[in-house]
């Protein structure tokens, strides 16, 4: 598990003044805080960040799908995703040589997926950039689009699904995966956000004439069968 923490804060004269719109200014921050949060979390889940196991002296800390899902792998050169069984995923991902993110790979993950689960992923989830080399994909249907006498046309330069041999996938870019070099191909049925007591606020001392609050979150991710989730690594971002 890992803890995610904020500390927001207000003066007593800006929690007491009315404001147009919301009540007292500390339950907009705490709001706030919660959303800052959850995007931490999300970073986290989305990341390929090894876990730490924590100790007296070392606070602990979440692998991220990167780590979790090291059955369906599809890396280049000396890339590579080390295999675990129990305990925390704690070794860091090798590497590889960069290339293009390709139709072909995609093709391959599927079958890889469906033969070693049985079982087929609903998501890939990947960086904006390769959401555009995605939409790029020949496949095997062209787009087309009724129009009516008084419309205007539309212009398709987007696909949201991909139609694989084993299911239909959805296709869902996501900003904090600028810049990433992997896609994953996730079937959330087997995926889980572990939390100890869920979101937690609790007053902190005052400091001169302001009022602060600790809110917590102390979860993990939990890739409950990484055979039935997928990679793509050491793609060019």
């Amino acid at each position: 598990l890992q803890i995610f923490s904020k500390k927001p804060g207000v003066s007593r004269r800006a929690n007491i003044v009315k404001k147009a719109g919301r009540g007292a200014e500390m339950a907009y921050v705490k709001a706030k805080a919660m959303l800052e949060l959850k995007r931490d979390i999300e970073a986290m889940v989305l990341s390929s960040n090894p876990a730490v196991a924590s100790t007296t002296s070392v606070a602990g800390k979440s692998g991220g799908l990167g780590v979790q899902i090291a059955v369906n792998t599809l890396h280049n050169g000396a890339g590579a995703t080390a295999a675990w069984t129990s305990g925390a995923p704690t070794t860091a991902v090798a590497a590889g040589t960069n290339r293009a993110f390709t139709e072909a790979l995609v093709k391959t993950m599927c079958q890889s997926i469906y033969s070693n689960s049985g079982q087929f992923v609903e998501q890939m989830v990947m960086s904006p950039s390769h959401k555009g080399t995605f939409s790029g994909f020949t496949g095997i249907a062209a787009n087309r689009s009724d129009v009516g006498k008084k419309q205007q046309a539309t212009i398709t330069g987007a696909a949201d699904v991909y139609v694989s041999d084993f299911g239909a996938i959805s296709v869902v870019p996501h900003y904090l995966m600028v810049g990433a070099n992997e896609v994953y191909f996730l079937n959330s049925d087997y995926i889980d956000l572990a939390f100890l007591d869920g979101f937690k606020s609790s007053d902190l001392a005052k400091t001169g004439d302001s009022d602060r609050v600790l809110i917590t979150a102390d979860c993990g991710l939990a890739v409950r069968a990484p055979s039935a989730q997928g990679k793509i690594d050491d793609l060019t971002p």
